[in-house]
């Protein structure tokens, strides 16, 4: 503190100041950046002048912050000649004498709060300091251990307290590789490599490992016990073919940093040749092939084929070549001969940009045309009715063909051909030749024909039989059987069937099957497992056939579906009949209770009711109030035995007073669960309040009273008035 005077002589003014000074942290005599390898050593020497109160030579103590480094704890600055210079003190960085190999991205961003390396770097002091201020030199060895870039300061203190400081910016390259290593393996293959890690300290060590290339695997960490050698596994797996670097690190603060360098070879893999596939003219035979996705994304796949004309590639259903990420596709490879006796080979591949191409060679053969797939044909019992099959050219060249009609013992008239030409009919290459027929249904019973082809003037005999086989279809005029249950109960009754058209009795022993038909796709699982017919008893003089059935249904539907008796000797019958299943009554009653515009939670657990995972839905009745919710919504239930999914309700209500019922359904494919579940806010309790009533007087109140009831009765208060 001090005090500052000014005086106006003429006028014999005083002006007069009160000062303060507050000495802050000194700033650092400069900005030291350094680069070095880890685990290799060098030294920095640091310019430290006397910035003592007095200025005598005097022993400063050296402090850091900096890990990986060693010097004297002390060092000894020579007396200052004159005063301190003031001023900002300018300093010019030298040139780095290692710069970074490897890995640039991660030394430059890696930090370590500890400080990791020191290196040689230069500091060149410009002429701004005074001649009479001599610095000492203190040197300063740096051995850093890990690479990285770390932030940190030295400071030197004088015996007042007084100290000048350096902040250091450390760049510690990686050290160099330990060695190469070549690592080759065939795409969608995997090659190990084992590596040897050794600790040489007394304690145990765990090592951080860091992996870089393309399709490495292996442990984040490796634990070794002290003064042993452990084993790391490595793993490549290459995508793609070619040659890549990576490398593996391992990283230890006490051991340090050691790497090894990869060369990564990826070779292409050998076509996996498929057996030779045998095939007849006018028919396709097929591979099934599949393929994996190791990635997280779906991949699409492009077909590629040398021989387009014989082999097509697909999958069942006709879908897109797509597979799902770290899924599995089967695709099909379909071969249709075009030459008789003749191999025809082709080379597939299924490409993608992201992995190796899947390579296959397949041969094919065609065989001399036998016996085609049956064509089935059915009307109604007393009407024609017609059918059609192809006959497909399987040559390059135009054919002619000529056909004719095998009656195989079939009544006259029940099969004819609907063709006007049988004879010389022209097919170009590759077309096709629809073959129509018709078929009178007489009686009910199944008729069975084929329609042979042969191609005209042909040396190797070549011939196509088209088997055909037509029946009698029945459809009594009567209403749709109905049947009608609640969901999760049992249905168990009789239904009489009439054969209208059936000639002569029948016994029940199998000449009647009962089968069911035209089931929409999304009652498919369902009625599958839930839904039997059988035959009750022999075929009745009335022509009535009795079945039994049997039908529990396990969760709410509504059907029309087809029921079919198939007649041994070719008749059928058919009958509409509508399936009705109600909801069922509630698994269970859940009680919430939540306060106004807070959420209360619920929750259970519950497994599939069979032997088998099952994807389910959670979901509130269109008519529950929008204060329930339930969690998850959609997920797979585990099979039956096991501890169940966790469901969690909330319920948050919005209104005081009324009761919020709602309907939790979950439903699987062949299950449904309800749960009715009920909201309300909780009950109000008046609190209790004790009552306390004094009904005695106390003696001060009793005296008052006496002395008032004594005044009151000597004053006259009637003669009083009069007087006034």
């Amino acid at each position: 503190q001090g005090e500052l005077i000014l005086l106006n002589e003429e006028t014999g003014d005083k002006l007069a100041y009160a000062l303060t000074g507050v000495g802050e942290e000194p700033l650092a005599e400069g900005t030291v950046v350094v680069d070095v390898a880890a685990r290799s050593r060098t030294r920095h020497d640091f310019a430290i002048f006397n910035v003592s109160e007095e200025g005598k030579e005097c022993e400063c103590t050296v402090e850091t912050d900096l890990m990986y480094v060693s010097g004297e704890p002390t060092v000894t600055v020579p007396q200052r000649s004159g005063p301190l210079p003031m001023g900002k003190q300018s300093w010019v960085i030298g040139t780095a004498s290692e710069k970074a190999s490897r890995r640039d991205s991660r030394a430059g961003s890696r930090r370590q709060s500890n400080a990791l390396a020191l290196g040689a770097g230069g500091l060149r002091r410009k002429s701004s300091v005074s001649s009479r201020v001599a610095p000492a030199t203190y040197p300063l060895t740096i051995a850093p251990q890990l690479g990285g870039s770390v932030h940190g300061s030295i400071t030197v203190r004088t015996p007042d307290g007084r100290y000048l400081w350096y902040t250091v910016e450390i760049r510690a390259s990686p050290p160099p590789a330990e060695r190469t290593i070549e690592v080759e393996a065939a795409v969608r293959t995997a090659a190990q490599l084992e590596i040897e890690v050794s600790n040489p300290l007394d304690t145990e060590v765990e090592f951080e490992v860091e992996l870089e290339g393309e399709g490495l695997l292996g442990e984040s960490r490796l634990i070794v016990a002290p003064k042993e050698a452990g084993k790391y596994l490595l793993v490549f797996a290459p995508l793609v073919a070619g040659v890549a670097s990576g490398a593996v690190s391992f990283l230890n603060p006490s051991v340090g940093e050691f790497w090894y360098k990869l060369l990564l070879k990826g070779t292409q893999p050998v076509p996996e040749e498929l057996p030779l596939l045998e095939c007849e003219l006018g028919k396709s035979a097929e591979h099934l092939v599949t393929v994996e996705n190791p990635l997280g994304d779906p991949i699409a796949l492009r077909a590629q084929v040398s021989n387009a004309r014989n082999w097509l590639v697909g999958t069942k259903g006709g879908g897109p070549l797509t597979v799902a990420p770290y899924g599995s596709l089967t695709v099909v490879l379909q071969y249709t001969p075009s030459l008789l006796g003749t191999e025809q080979p082709a080379s597939v591949s299924l490409v993608h940009a992201r992995m190796a191409d899947w390579m296959y060679t397949v041969r094919g053969i065609g065989l001399r045309p036998t016996t085609m797939p049956v064509t089935e044909v059915a009307a109604e019992l007393g009407s024609i009715t017609s059918g059609s099959f192809n006959f497909v050219n399987p040559f390059d060249m135009p054919v002619q063909v000529s056909m004719r009609l095998d009656s195989r013992g079939s009544a006259p008239g029940v099969f004819a051909l609907l063709m006007k030409r049988v004879d010389g009919v022209s097919v170009a290459p590759r077309a096709k030749l629809q073959v129509s027929f018709t078929f009178s249904a007489e009686d009910m019973h199944e008729h069975s024909a084929a329609v042979v082809l042969a191609i005209d003037q042909s040396e190797d005999n070549l011939v196509w039989t088209y088997p055909i086989v037509g029946f009698a279809e029945s459809r009594p005029a009567i209403k749709p059987f109905v049947l009608a249950i609640r969901a999760r109960q049992q249905l168990q009754t009789l239904m009489d069937l009439p054969l209208d058209g059936l000639d002569g009795s029948g016994e029940l022993t199998g000449q009647f099957a009962v089968e069911v038909t035209d089931i929409p796709e999304e009652h498919e699982t369902l009625l599958r497992a839930s839904l039997r017919f059988e035959l009750a008893g022999p075929l009745s003089e009335e022509r009535v056939l009795p079945v039994a059935v049997q039908w529990m249904p396990l969760k709410p539907l509504k059907a029309h579906v087809g029921l079919v008796v198939r007649q041994a000797s070719g008749g059928r019958w058919k009958y509409e009949l509508m399936l009705q299943a109600s909801a069922p009554e509630v698994d269970d009653v859940i009680m919430m209770e939540s306060t106004l515009n807070k959420t209360s939670s619920v929750s259970f657990a519950l497994a599939n009711a069979f032997a088998a995972e099952a994807e389910f839905t959670a979901t509130f009745s269109a008519e529950s109030p929008t204060v329930f919710s339930v969690r998850p919504s959609s997920g797979t239930l585990p099979r039956v035995g096991s501890p169940g999914q966790q469901f969690i309700i909330d319920f948050t209500p919005y209104e005081y007073g009324k009761v919020s019922v709602g309907v939790l359904v979950i439903a699987t494919a062949e299950m449904q669960w309800t749960y009715e579940v009920r909201g309300q806010p909780p009950a109000f309790v008046l609190p209790e309040v004790k009552k306390k009533v004094d009904d005695q007087i106390g003696p001060e109140i009793e005296r008052k009273l006496e002395l008032n009831k004594h005044l009151s009765t000597q004053r006259n208060f009637m003669k009083r008035n009069m007087q006034l």
